[in-house]
């Protein structure tokens, strides 16, 4: 981001990835203690509707199953937002046009793994959850989805990681580009 940009561009911009990134880490959260929270938990037999034990059964994972992936849509409605708003603060400050290569690779990186998990692994693991819990569906049926439901779960934590480290990239790249830009200083004084 150059020097000449508009005063709200900037922390515009940087708002706009802090807030993605801390979507992120919610949802990294979320999903690692929804299932173990669930499979520990012991309703209340009389008071609550859910009164299945989970140690007996597969309980948690219906309905971690049912929680997480709601999580993870939302945060690809906040990753586009922000994408959005990030790429029009860099365009609105020119600094699309000043960015190195390397910026520019990051962000490519990132709105691909972006539609990737928002378009191909999100709606996947959605369509093989329903196949493993359908009943109409035959007891061999079920287990073939879960197997691949198992087999496509790694690849789906791999692609987040791969996002949290793409958006850190891109912060940082951004940062060292506009300290770059400014002379080595802090912040470019144009631009208080």
């Amino acid at each position: 981001m150059n020097e000449t940009k508009p005063s709200f561009a900037r922390p515009v911009y940087y708002l706009a990835l802090g807030v993605w990134l801390g979507a992120m880490m919610l949802a990294i959260f979320a999903a690692a203690v929804t299932f173990p929270t669930l499979k520990t938990y012991a309703p209340v037999v009389s008071v609550e509707p859910y009164t299945q034990t989970a140690q007996d059964t597969d309980g948690f994972r219906v309905l971690g199953g049912a929680i997480v992936p709601k999580v993870l849509w939302a945060l690809s409605g906040v990753g586009g937002v922000c994408i959005a708003v990030a790429l029009t603060a860099m365009w609105i400050s020119r600094g699309s046009t000043r960015a190195g290569w390397v910026l520019r690779s990051l962000w490519a990186a990132l709105i691909v793994l972006t539609l990737t998990s928002a378009f191909y692994f999100q709606p996947r693991i959605g369509s093989l959850r329903a196949r493993m819990y359908d009943p109409q569906l035959t007891p061999e049926a079920r287990m073939a989805a879960r197997h691949q439901l198992n087999n496509l779960h790694p690849w789906s934590e791999r692609l987040m990681t791969a996002q949290v480290f793409c958006l850190l990239g891109v912060i940082g790249v951004s940062l060292l580009h506009e300290r770059r830009a400014c002379g080595g200083s802090a912040c470019c004084k144009n631009s208080e």
